[in-house]
């Protein structure tokens, strides 16, 4: 069986060392030291309240000066230090090269500070904190060892930021805006960590797709809005539990990774895919529970060399919201196994591949009137293999004799079967493959032969039909006789 360890929190100030690493030497821009004092030797100084636009706070290498746009912003010595922007500002990048301070940024409210498209932040060790004001960007790359932060994870830090596209290739990129966006675009984790620090840091309405190719993300217990979520390797987790919201048609993407237990994905969009991307083999999990919106939600498992390809062991359910009955559709030529209780109320359909329903699994089936229900098809192609428990809500179901529902179309199958861990809830198996339930006098049978549910004649009136069938033969004969003599 295929089948998290959480990322550290950065506080914005704290006593252990730090540094910052040089930008690459195929970077042309000016390089400007911050200084605290204006003199020899550069020094950034401690303390908060230190002036970005001062003319004599920026050292170039030969001489002191005022800051010019489209430098690189150089930090490189001294204690905890917070600089006031006053002004929007413009930056090649910024880099953090010594190994003895926690350096925080302070862009004030209705300050800008914008990064050059592509411009990196290398931060060697502890943290670089952007706070109280917008930072704009587009394709940024984070390099760390050291921490980011965007936001001072206070309610005040409400103006969102505007950055498109960020990479993080090492450290720590930490997101505590007030619940409005940090980050947005293609984010991509190559290494390091993301963690989340409150709710709502990407760019909502489908314009944020989360890639991690390895590294760790932490969803911190917060709520996050994405367009796509691709999981290639590294690992990820949440203590306490969280909440990702998927509006996109390619929605989640896995390979041989596990999207953590602690994470429920709500598949929002109208219709959506679940994918698993068989490039590793492997088998793919989605730990966690799943809750559907509006609209099918198809499940594409490739085929891999693992007996199961893609394991759901979370509850499936779908949204209250729900203005129509979604359900499950599997393509692909894969194995998906579904370990959760499923209470989704459109069909489940097996269009490719294999479908297990595993023996902790529980399906509920919603029955309606006559031939009224969802239930489990395919269209010839797939295989249907059942453990596990079926449920049949029978509180709006017909009550006529032979009525029925057909709960699983066997025929549409080219491989399928109950196994011996089956079970029917509330019902008794009277005999092999056959269960039974009376239901205030009505009785319901389900076959594990036909996979139908229908409604039969109570014994007793079986055996009163029985009685008044030989009473009838017996006047007949009599009759007969009669004719006959």
């Amino acid at each position: 069986m295929k089948t998290l360890p959480l990322l550290k929190s950065c506080f914005l100030l704290g006593a252990a060392a730090s540094a910052f690493l040089l930008l690459p030497a195929t970077s042309s821009a000016a390089i400007l030291a911050f200084d605290e004092d204006g003199a020899l030797p550069v020094n950034q100084g401690t303390g908060f309240g230190k002036n970005w636009g001062s003319a004599t706070g920026w050292h170039d290498g030969a001489a002191f000066g005022s800051w010019v746009d489209g430098s690189v912003a150089a930090f490189n010595d001294g204690g905890n230090m917070g600089i006031e922007m006053n002004g929007n500002r413009t930056l090649a990048g910024i880099t953090k090269t010594t190994a003895n301070n926690n350096f925080t940024l302070i862009n004030l409210t209705g300050n800008i500070l914008t990064l050059d498209p592509g411009a990196a932040i290398d931060v060697n060790q502890n943290t670089l904190a952007f706070t109280y004001g917008r930072v704009s960007g587009s394709n940024i790359v984070i390099n760390g060892p050291g921490d980011v932060r965007f936001g001072s994870g206070d309610v005040f830090d409400t103006t969102a930021n505007t950055i498109s596209g960020v990479t993080l290739n090492g450290g720590n990129l930490l997101l505590a805006k007030s619940s409005v966006a940090a980050v947005g675009g293609n984010v991509i984790v190559n290494a390091g960590g993301l963690t989340f620090q409150n709710n709502s840091q990407l760019t909502g309405g489908g314009a944020t797709n989360l890639t991690q190719n390895s590294g760790g993300i932490d969803f911190g217990g917060f709520g996050q809005e994405v367009n796509s979520v691709t999981l290639n390797g590294g690992v990820n987790g949440s203590a306490p539990s969280a909440n990702l919201y998927i509006t996109g048609a390619s929605a989640l993407t896995v390979r041989n990774v596990s999207l953590n237990a602690n994470t429920t994905t709500h598949l929002n969009g109208a219709a959506q895919t679940v994918r698993f991307d068989a490039t590793n083999n492997g088998t793919g999990q989605v730990s966690g529970n799943v809750i559907f919106g509006d609209g099918n939600k198809t499940f594409n498992v490739e085929n891999g060399t693992e007996i199961a390809d893609l394991r759901v062991i979370g509850n499936i359910s779908q949204q209250v919201w729900a203005t129509s009955d979604p359900g499950l559709i599997k393509t692909g030529a894969g194995a998906l196994e579904l370990y959760g209780t499923m209470s989704y109320q459109g069909n489940t359909v097996v269009n490719e591949g294999v479908l297990s329903l595993t023996d902790t699994s529980v399906m509920t089936f919603f029955i309606g009137a006559n031939g009224i229900n969802n239930g489990i098809t395919g269209n010839g192609t797939g295989q249907l293999f059942m453990n596990g428990d079926f449920v049949f809500d029978l509180s709006a179901a017909g009550t006529t004799v032979g009525n029925s529902w057909n709960i699983a179309d066997l025929g549409q199958f080219t491989a399928s079967g109950f196994f011996g861990s089956f079970d029917v809830a509330s019902f008794s198996e009277i005999s092999t493959g056959l269960w039974e339930r009376d239901l205030s006098g009505n009785i319901y049978q389900f076959s594990e032969t036909t996979g139908l549910l229908t409604v039969v004649p109570e014994p007793s009136i079986v055996g009163l039909l029985m009685v008044a069938g030989l009473a009838l033969v017996v006047v007949l004969r009599r009759r007969s006789g009669a004719r006959t003599v």
